[in-house]
């Protein structure tokens, strides 16, 4: 139920962010019977990167069902997830998985390890995203929290935490018509997104021009929830790691190519080299490491893809990418070249065709010996040597989200510079830090990150709410 600002009477659970983390807080609370009252800036509820998802439950490179222990596990691999937060999310991602379920929301299991969350869908094709994937799950979770009655209000800022003998008791908002009202709760959660859109943020934490990678997540994203923590002295990790994804440099001009199809298939069978026709990176991680590597380039925009005609064919089948990469790039000019030679590949893409040719020549012979990792930028996985014809792409990062934030426990409590938890403060979502980034991209993935912090968070502020957590 929408309802006007005012300050009415205090509710048990205040949730500012009305995108999925913050509707899965939101209605698992009133699902155990918490007065809830749900916030948003926006001026609809589901205003941000749930708009554009592919509907894919991701967890960490393997399926939902596998032991929580090898989740666990997956989850660490990056190198700066920590250990308790991990933990639950390994434990609880079937649970919330099962609870999307039960909200009414379709999972499709067909058809690979990752399942698929509402897949009947259109698509629209610039930019290139499952148009009715989003909004078809934000509508029954509102659905589902309305018939519980919660109540929501749109288009309304939350502008300040109010902190009350040492615990966190609500926040300050303003409406659209800069009215302004303090809002008491027994318990507030943070689930405003990352701050992807918001430049100076950007510059500060991910890299010098980092602001001028894509923008391929919620406009709306400006880092509010990590300034309203910060100012009650929460501790913040993993700010300078992003969600992104790497596209053809035609999606500066050309909303065709963003954010699918993206490179991720033809990067793991092809190299990445710079201006100079030099390797910089493992492309065995895929592009979600690279695209944090470009973000801290003084230029995104000089990277280059190149790969063979295998590669080419193969990513015909990349189930991955709502589109995939071919005949998309092909039959719509994505920047896409080929040639029978590297020095006249080279010439092309307008990078150096001799120490393409010598960068190539090492990366073959390694191939062919099974020793990728003893280049000297090493590859931890082995694939096949590049033959004629080649292709190569230019390349421009994006950016989904951020990936660091307030950095919260098990129970998804916010924690202050101590690493204890700061009284009545929850979070949950792309604000929250401790889960993702790392070495090879830390990508747990958004929706299950989304769904389990979510949860989570519903759950501890209701009981922080009625009294039975400390």
């Amino acid at each position: 139920m929408e309802t006007a600002m005012s300050a009415a009477s205090k509710v048990d659970v205040l949730v500012v962010g009305g995108g999925l983390a913050g509707l899965v807080a939101a209605s698992r609370a009133a699902e155990l019977n918490a007065a809830v009252l749900l916030l948003d800036k926006g001026s609809f509820l589901g205003d941000g990167n749930t708009q554009t998802t592919s509907g894919a439950y991701y967890t960490a490179g393997i399926r939902v069902s596998s032991d929580p222990d090898e989740l666990y596990t997956r989850a660490l691999r990056g190198g700066a997830a920590y250990p308790e937060l991990a933990r639950v999310w390994a434990d609880n991602c079937r649970r919330a998985l099962e609870w999307l379920e039960h909200v009414g929301i379709d999972v499709d299991r067909r058809g690979g390890d990752v399942p698929r969350l509402e897949s009947k869908s259109s698509i629209s094709t610039a930019p290139v995203y499952r148009i009715d994937v989003g909004t078809s799950m934000i509508k029954k979770l509102r659905a589902f929290f309305e018939a519980r009655q919660g109540v929501s209000m749109s288009k309304t800022r939350a502008l300040k935490l109010v902190t009350s003998q040492g615990r966190v008791a609500g926040l300050e908002a303003a409406d659209g018509s800069g009215n302004r009202v303090t809002l008491r709760s027994g318990a507030t959660i943070l689930a405003t997104g990352g701050f992807q859109a918001n430049r100076e943020l950007l510059r500060k934490h991910v890299g010098r021009h980092a602001d001028t990678c894509k923008l391929m997540g919620s406009s709306t994203a400006t880092g509010d929830g990590l300034r309203m923590a910060l100012e009650v002295r929460a501790k913040t990790v993993n700010l300078k790691y992003i969600y992104g994804r790497v596209v053809s440099l035609k999606a500066l001009t050309d909303d065709r190519f963003w954010p699918y199809p993206t490179m991720d298939t033809l990067i793991e069978d092809g190299v990445v080299v710079d201006r100079k026709g030099r390797r910089f990176c493992d492309e065995g991680w895929g592009d979600i490491p690279l695209a944090n590597k470009l973000a801290t380039w003084d230029d995104v925009t000089k990277s280059f893809l190149i790969f063979d005609e295998a590669a080419w064919e193969r990513s015909k089948s990349d189930t991955q990418s709502v589109v995939p990469p071919n005949p998309w790039l092909r039959d719509k000019e994505g920047m896409l070249y080929k040639a029978e030679n590297l020095s006249e590949l080279g010439s092309k893409l307008g990078i150096d065709a001799k120490n393409l040719e010598a960068t190539v020549e090492q990366f073959n012979a390694a191939a062919v010996r099974r020793r990728l990792g003893e280049l000297a930028v090493p590859r931890f996985n082995n694939v096949g040597p590049l033959k004629p014809p080649y292709y190569g792409v230019k390349l421009l990062p994006g950016i989904i989200s951020t990936m660091g934030g307030p950095l919260i426990n098990g129970r998804a409590n916010v924690l202050d510079r101590s690493e204890k938890p700061i009284p009545g403060l929850f979070a949950a979502g792309d604000l929250v830090g401790g889960l993702m980034g790392g070495r090879n991209g830390g990508y747990v993935g958004g929706i299950s990150q989304a769904a389990v912090t979510g949860l989570l968070a519903g759950e501890g502020a209701r009981r922080y709410a009625m009294g039975s957590m400390p």
